[in-house]
């Protein structure tokens, strides 16, 4: 990491928060090193700050927006803060991300850059339900009002249901036949928020079907006897917990399917939460 290597070089630095906003409304946050090497983060050295300003005005601007518009209504503003204390930035304005209007070591990553944009507007969006022409995104209840042709009232009024979750296979394993007999295991995570399921197993293994060669000749497919390892196993469905009619927890599960041989299984009893908080895994930002 950054700060690990200056540490070891005994390269004196500080950090940097960057925030965006539009209209006054907070977008989004972003956390660059600054040593005498320049300012810099997990995407490069030199020009970090320009760097994620740039990258959050083309966010914008590829959400059709015109680029003079988005240089108008965009604004950044960067605090510097010390790495050896407990700090905390405070974000202006009403509009605030979920985690409250202080970002510190440990809400830095739950910040609204993560949300869609508003369907309307270039807010973030905070609800995402269905219209009569699909699903939408919306920052509030103001401009899905206004989308709709119907007065909802304050955004606490309604209460959005939760996004979906972005399944993703980590890693996955067939198993084995031999001795002593070993059973598949699947790991996964949600791209969206921190849902994880390491090397949870099937109880069986899933070397079962042969994989099959087409004959040009004979004109048809013939058995190799070769069991098919399902090297390109992919994510189909998922089914998040769910309640029984005593109120006791259900847990959901993930389907996977081979696209080689056709294979197919559910992995059950996963605990996957009820709806995604789309804050981001923490995993995925940088720590200095």
């Amino acid at each position: 990491m950054i700060s690990k290597d200056l540490d070891q070089k005994n390269i004196p630095y500080h950090y940097e928060i960057g925030l965006a906003y539009i209209e006054g409304a907070f977008m989004g946050n972003h956390i660059v090193v600054i040593s005498e090497a320049g300012d810099q983060d997990h995407y490069g050295t030199q020009g970090a700050k320009k760097r994620w300003e740039n990258m959050m005005l083309s966010e914008l601007v590829d959400e059709e927006l015109p680029a003079s518009m988005v240089e108008d209504i965009i604004t950044f503003e960067w605090h510097k803060v010390d790495p050896q204390e407990d700090w905390s930035v405070e974000i202006a304005g009403e509009y605030l991300p979920v985690s409250g209007p202080m970002i510190t070591k440990d809400t830095l990553s739950m910040s609204a850059e993560s949300y869609p944009t508003c369907y309307l507007c270039p807010k973030p969006a905070k609800i995402e339900v269905m219209t009569a022409i699909g699903m939408r995104n919306f920052c509030g209840n103001k401009c899905r009002g206004d989308y709709e042709g119907i007065d909802y009232g304050p955004d606490d009024y309604y209460i959005s249901p939760k996004l979906e979750h972005d399944i993703e296979l980590v890693s996955y394993y067939p198993g084995s036949i031999s001795s002593p007999n070993r059973s598949a295991t699947l790991s996964a995570k949600c791209r969206n928020c921190d849902f994880t399921t390491r090397n949870q197993s099937f109880y069986q293994h899933h070397l079962v079907k042969t994989l099959e060669e087409w004959d040009e000749d004979a004109e048809e497919w013939w058995d190799t006897g070769e069991k098919c390892r399902h090297d390109k196993m992919q994510y189909l469905d998922y089914l998040e917990n769910g309640e029984d009619a005593w109120g006791n927890i259900i847990a959901g599960h993930i389907v996977i399917g081979c696209p080689t041989c056709g294979f197919k299984d559910t992995l059950s009893h996963v605990n996957i939460p009820q709806g995604c908080d789309n804050r981001g895994r923490v995993e995925d930002y940088i720590r200095f």
